[in-house]
C-alpha cells in the first residue's frame, strides 16, 4: 500500500461550468439581439425618410419645370398622388401653393410627403405613426 493519496486529473468541464457559461451566452445573445433589432428599426426609419425626402424634392423639381401661369400651380391645396414624378407605394403626396399678396410674381410651393409606420417594442403592441416631411421652395416669375 503506498503512502502517498490518490491524484486525480480532472480534464474537461463539470456540468455546472457548462450551464453557467450556457447561461452567460445567453445573456450576451439577447442583448446583442436587442440592439440589432433597434439598428435594423432606425435603418428602416431611415431608408423611409430619405425616399420621403427624394420625393418631396422631386415634385418641387417638377414643379420648378412649370411655367409660372400653369393650372397646377393656382393658389390651394392639393394631393399630388397623381401630378409629377411617379411615388413609392409607401408615400402620399400633397402640396399647397400660395401667391404673395404684396408680390403677385411669387408663389410659395409646399409639398408633404407622408407614410405610416409601425411603432411598438419588440414582441409587443404595435401602434401606426404617421411621419411627413415638408419641403418648401419659392418660384417666380420675370415678366
Amino acid at each position: 500500500m503506498s503512502l502517498h493519496a490518490r491524484t486525480c486529473n480532472h480534464l474537461g468541464f463539470t456540468l455546472v461550468e457548462v450551464m453557467v457559461a450556457l447561461a452567460c451566452m445567453a445573456i450576451g445573445f439577447v442583448a446583442l439581439w436587442g440592439v440589432h433589432y433597434a439598428s435594423l428599426r432606425a435603418d428602416i426609419r431611415t431608408d423611409l425618410e430619405t425616399g420621403a425626402i427624394a420625393a418631396a424634392y422631386s415634385q418641387l423639381d417638377f414643379f420648378r419645370s412649370l411655367s409660372f401661369t400653369d393650372p397646377l400651380l393656382n393658389d390651394g391645396n392639393y394631393s399630388a398622388s397623381t401630378t409629377g414624378p411617379t411615388l413609392p407605394a409607401a408615400f402620399t403626396r400633397s402640396y399647397s401653393v400660395q401667391t404673395d399678396s404684396a408680390f403677385s410674381w411669387k408663389k410659395t410651393v409646399t409639398v408633404t410627403v407622408t407614410w405610416t409606420e409601425k411603432s411598438g417594442s419588440f414582441g409587443g403592441n404595435k401602434a401606426s405613426v404617421q411621419h411627413n416631411v415638408q419641403m418648401t421652395t419659392i418660384i417666380i416669375t420675370l415678366n
